[in-house]
């Protein structure tokens, strides 16, 4: 990566070399300074600009190791993120991320780039996904909170399913031994008599 502070000292001293050149010389070498700044002025821009460091965001769930759904930055995932994780803060709940359009340079060092800062929406929509009760959602789109819950739900049924099993076959036999009278009563025409 390129050290922006030597590039601006570098920039910065042709600058004044050129100035000095220019009062000391005549109309055509303040023409050529003036061209040389005109094509330095991206470079000092840059020079003067900071990496990007990402945007944080308030994750307003709790503690995103159990809120946030990870499993959305997967390539296979369907529901896509727009942005890359870069860091999360447990105690403080903030997660920093960064746009895939991220320019890579900011203003200042406090400040993200607009696209960075332009990515809350995507945050946002993850958050309000992130709230929802899990039992329609894609499972590969789910947090950790959201997949216990889940798997709560889905123990739940299997202890009814079990329930009803043990309730069906516990009296099986004597539903068995019910069953004969009234085979008899269809062949017979009778009623049925229970022992």
């Amino acid at each position: 990566m390129v050290n922006h502070a030597k590039l601006y000292l570098l920039v910065s001293s042709l600058s004044f070399a050129f100035d000095f050149a220019s009062v000391v010389s005549s109309g055509r070498v303040l023409q050529a300074v003036h061209q040389v700044r005109t094509d330095l002025a991206p470079v000092l821009a840059f020079a003067q600009s900071h990496p990007c460091q990402g945007a944080e965001f308030q994750w307003n769930l709790g503690s995103p190791y159990l809120t946030y759904p990870f499993p959305i930055h997967d390539p296979a995932c369907s529901l896509k993120p727009g942005y890359i994780l870069l860091s999360i803060d447990p105690q403080s709940s903030v997660v920093r991320v960064r746009s895939l359009r991220c320019s890579g340079t900011s203003p200042n060092v406090s400040t993200p780039c607009s696209s960075c800062l332009g990515v809350r929406v995507h945050v946002d929509v993850k958050q309000d996904h992130a709230t929802k009760p899990p039992g329609k959602l894609d499972r590969a789109t789910l947090s950790h909170q959201q997949i216990v819950t889940k798997l709560g739900e889905l123990e739940m049924l299997v202890q009814e399913e079990r329930l009803k099993v043990r309730t069906f076959s516990a009296p099986y036999s004597e539903r068995v031994t019910n069953v004969l009278p009234v085979a008899q009563c269809i062949s017979s025409t009778r009623s049925p008599s229970f022992s």
